[in-house]
């Protein structure tokens, strides 16, 4: 009964990914515009002959000379290695990748402690996602794009073959019926009673009901291992989302915000050649405050002087330290100044002053408990991967 419980989540995040898992559909050809020319140079990139020295040791995805970077190439046998198209990398990128490999290809693209990851798995998972690569993106960005997919979706297979070998060493086991619970989902949404007619639905989007049914166990797999992971290392307590929102108040609330007026007079201006000098301009302006946006626009080379002078909001952390020094007891209408920096002699009039909000805690509670629990399961996961990692043969063949 307890299995039954831990995996019962899993059933019902699996029901709402159920369109997900069928809308496979066999990669198609892409826009001319996007295919390499017909005769571009290949190289074949053979798997190492040995396996790696050491433990835990990843080939790189990626090989180079210097002068030319590898990607994938359209044509595989099945037999040799994953073939790479081999480009000038001559800091001109843009050049497309290869057509995406056909459906039928067998060739391996890396290898898990023996168990094997093809190109084709990598491929169904991204040919949607590359087909509005080519179809929104300008030319000179599908190259890095695409091969910044693949490998991001490679990366990820083996996050989930690395779960899937850990898990025949479990003692426990994803029921079948739960398999099946999922095909029927599956065959529900789509508006389908009959298994004949789902099966046959399949067939026709070139997915086989076995094929169907793995994926699905092996999602199943992954979200067991997950969310049995995540248990053994629990999870963010209502503590310690509040001491999150408290220590972070500022994240969630508004600051003390000021509105200011700035004259700033360069060392030319006409304000010192003037009788009085800075002094009859201080004068002038702690008299008659309403001319300080008049002075702006007559001698100020600051922003907005044309206008005033006004510097709009800004919370009172963002001041430079002049400023904020001589802020510090001001209210509003006060004249400021002259303050000194930089060579030129300032003048600010608190036009504003806007106080803190502090934010609603339960207002911002749920969505602030998914973030956290969201991070926290991400920083669980990476450790498990990285402590999974360490211990495989991972080998990468393109």
């Amino acid at each position: 009964m307890k299995r039954i419980l831990i995996l019962l989540p899993v059933f019902l995040c699996l029901a709402a990914l159920a369109d997900e898992i069928v809308n496979v559909v066999p990669p198609k050809a892409l826009p001319e515009t996007g295919t390499p020319p017909r005769n571009a140079p290949v190289l074949n990139v053979a798997p190492p002959e040995d396996p790696p020295g050491k433990t835990g040791q990843t080939v790189p995805s990626e090989k180079s000379d210097g002068k030319t970077t590898a990607v994938l190439s359209a044509k595989s046998d099945g037999k040799t290695p994953v073939q790479v198209e081999k480009r000038p990398d001559n800091g001109k990128k843009g050049t497309a990748p290869a057509k995406i490999l056909s459906r039928e290809s067998d060739a391996i693209a890396a290898s898990v402690n023996g168990s094997p990851i093809s190109v084709r798995d990598i491929v169904e998972e991204t040919a949607r996602q590359e087909d509005i690569i080519y179809r929104t993106l300008p030319r000179a960005e599908h190259y890095q794009a695409i091969l910044n997919l693949r490998n991001k979706t490679l990366d990820n297979a083996i996050n989930r073959k690395l779960l899937l070998l850990e898990y025949e060493a479990q003692t426990f086991r994803v029921p079948n019926q739960y398999v099946e619970n999922i095909m029927d989902e599956i065959a529900l949404s789509q508006g389908i009673r009959s298994r004949r007619e789902f099966y046959a639905r399949l067939r026709s989007q070139h997915t086989s009901p076995a094929g169907l049914r793995q994926k699905v166990l092996e999602q199943l797999i992954v979200q067991a291992m997950t969310a049995r992971r995540i248990q053994l290392k629990g999870t963010i307590s209502p503590r310690e989302v509040r001491k999150y929102f408290d220590d972070h108040a500022a994240e969630f609330g508004k600051s003390e915000q000021w509105e200011l007026g700035m004259i700033a007079l360069p060392p030319d201006s006409p304000v010192y050649r003037a009788d009085g000098g800075l002094q009859k301009f201080l004068t002038a302006l702690r008299k008659d405050p309403g001319s300080f946006s008049a002075l702006a626009a007559l001698y100020s080379n600051g922003p907005n002087a044309d206008s005033g002078g006004s510097l709009g909001l800004l919370p009172k952390t963002a001041l430079r330290p002049e400023f904020a020094a001589a802020c510090k007891n001001a209210k509003a209408g006060d004249i400021l100044g002259p303050i000194h920096a930089d060579g030129v002699d300032y003048f600010l009039q608190v036009l504003n002053i806007v106080p803190p909000e502090k934010a609603d805690f339960l207002a911002r509670e749920p969505a602030l408990r998914k973030r956290l629990e969201n991070e926290h399961r991400e920083k669980i996961m990476a450790e498990y991967y990285r402590e999974l990692r360490s211990k495989a043969i991972i080998r990468i063949y393109w």
